[in-house]
């Protein structure tokens, strides 16, 4: 072998015992204007849809960082939810109570109309699932004909719709007002079409994840964590007050709190931990590999990477109130920030 070889050989491989033992960093790699007035992102496949309920959406390919679709043009008064799926946007329109399908030139294409005000959809197999106020309810769409199949009522405001399973579950948000019950219902499950009671008093529930055959809620005012069955409800953890996501990561179930603070609570050894306890978070997603945690606070505006051992492990600055963060790859993360009226596309590298 001559030196020149050698040389070049042993170069290679320093350079890449540097790559590849390098820890991984995060950065803010794009930030695209969505407008104002927005508050939560849509993502289905390589697209996330950013709803302005001023009257405009914007459809961002955020792998390649592309906004492939821009509606501005009347035909939507207040969307609220939509989903980019095979060039086509499908958004409800609370100001004109309707389903509507825009092509990718941005045309209206078909338009369902409902009798209820529709809050919020989601989507799973071939039916969209749409919770509405006046009346209060869900409708269920069918996908592929937008045809409704079914209309739910619903004894009280009840926006959030957890999936879980291939199964959709519904709490009764609204379920209380001064001191007494609206409601001895807790959850409605679409799976069976019935109606979970309310067995201990449960106040406000607003999350649900499924661990190992057993569902867990969590409340919004009071920030109490249940296990609970048809007929088996037991509180099992406190997360502080106000708390908005709950969510499923490595054996534990985590929680966020608006007056600050990501709760942890093991189920390997039952006990209840917190961090970033004077930080308030407004919302947290974890990645599929389940190797991070990524949460931000709207008040000091901060992103918080934080890994499997519930270590902060870096810290970006994000300007213009982040209320929103979605992680549909391992190594995407994005941020809506409705102050600063843009996404932030962050990279894991």
């Amino acid at each position: 072998m001559t030196i020149n070889k050698y040389l070049f050989i042993s170069l290679f491989i320093i350079i890449s015992l540097i790559v590849f033992s390098s820890p991984d960093t995060f950065q803010v790699v794009d930030r695209i204007p969505v407008g104002e007035r927005t508050f939560h992102i849509d993502i289905y496949g390589n697209y996330a849809t950013i709803c302005n309920y001023s009257g405009t959406v914007n459809v961002i390919d955020y792998v390649n960082g592309d906004n492939v679709l821009y509606v501005d043009n009347g035909i939507i008064s207040r969307p609220m939810v939509g989903y980019y799926i095979n060039n086509y946007l499908y958004v409800i329109d609370n100001g004109d109570p309707s389903l509507k399908v825009i092509n990718k030139w941005g045309s209206l294409s078909r338009k369902l109309k409902l009798k209820a005000k529709p809050i919020n959809m989601k989507i799973l197999k071939s039916r969209f699932f749409i919770t509405t106020t006046d009346p209060f309810g869900m409708y269920v769409v069918n996908f592929k004909t937008l045809k409704i199949e079914k209309f739910y009522e619903f004894p009280v405001k009840a926006p959030f719709i957890s999936v879980n399973n291939n199964d959709v579950l519904v709490p009764m948000y609204e379920n209380e007002k001064d001191n007494i019950l609206n409601t001895y219902k807790l959850l409605f499950r679409y799976s069976d079409e019935k109606f979970i009671m309310n067995l201990k008093r449960i106040l406000f529930p607003i999350d649900i994840e499924k661990y190992k055959d057993k569902y867990y809620l969590g409340e919004y005012f009071d920030g109490g964590i249940y296990e609970f069955w048809d007929n088996y409800q037991k509180k099992i953890a406190q997360f502080g007050k106000k708390l908005l996501n709950i969510g499923i990561f490595n054996d534990h179930i985590i929680g966020n709190s608006l007056f600050g603070g990501i709760y942890i609570y093991s189920f390997k050894d039952k006990t209840t931990k917190v961090i970033l306890k004077d930080i308030p978070i407004t919302d947290f997603d974890y990645n599929s590999s389940n190797d991070f945690l990524f949460a931000i606070s709207h008040i000091t505006g901060e992103f918080f990477v934080i890994d499997k051992n519930f270590k902060v492990y870096e810290k970006l600055n994000l300007d213009g109130y982040p209320i929103d963060v979605e992680v549909p790859t391992d190594n995407i993360i994005l941020v809506l920030c409705t102050d600063g009226k843009v996404l932030d596309i962050i990279r894991r590298f």
